[in-house]
């Protein structure tokens, strides 16, 4: 079935004006693992938000912050376990900055920064400056693959051409790959094949 709306959307969309908010205190992430099963696991915490929006559906300019804190976050496509994190973006009408965020990983430590500027909202003009820093972190714990990771990213340019580089190097790896069950038998000529040599 479908259901028509009468109705037209004006040539200048883009000045319709726009206002929203966002409030939350302790919103639970239980749910993470329900929408997105083969991104996280079953991961425990809460957002925390006062965020509003006002402006132009074209320009549309926010003000407040978004903090999602996890008393325990899983990450099941890479196989980690990560205690007490915070992602906190805090937005004004012209940046949202993501809050400098560190974290030790076994026995190795990640860091992660970024800042966009929207001076407006075409991509030409979204500006874009993050790092990420890495020192022997633990970055993979699968089952199938475990690996450390050492070196450092940098993200640049604009939304529309964005600049990435960096040097990365793998410490440490293990790569173990699951048979499923099926055995793994040597391979050589059949047992019932006698080889007839003649001098």
């Amino acid at each position: 079935w479908r259901t028509l709306l009468p109705g037209e959307v004006p040539a200048d969309w883009r000045g319709l004006p726009v206002t929203a908010s966002l409030r939350s205190h302790g919103f639970d992430l239980a749910g993470l693992s329900v929408f997105l099963p083969d991104v996280f696991g079953a991961s425990r915490g809460g957002v925390d938000a006062d965020l509003a929006v006002t402006g132009t559906l074209g320009d549309p300019r926010g003000q407040g912050h978004l903090e999602l804190r996890f008393d325990e976050l899983v990450v099941a496509a890479a196989g980690l376990v990560q205690k007490d994190v915070s992602l906190r973006l805090d937005v004004t009408p012209t940046q949202i900055q993501l809050v400098p965020l560190s974290l030790t990983t076994g026995k190795g430590t990640c860091a992660l920064a970024l800042t966009v500027a929207t001076p407006t909202w075409r991509a030409e003009d979204v500006s874009l400056n993050g790092a990420l820093t890495l020192d022997h972190c633990h970055a993979m714990a699968r089952e199938d693959f475990d690996a450390t990771v050492s070196g450092s990213a940098t993200l640049g340019g604009s939304l529309a051409e964005p600049v990435l580089a960096g040097d990365m190097r793998i410490d440490r790896a293990r790569v173990s790959p699951a048979m499923d069950g099926r055995s793994v038998r040597e391979i050589g000529p059949p047992s019932d094949v006698i080889f007839v040599t003649s001098e």
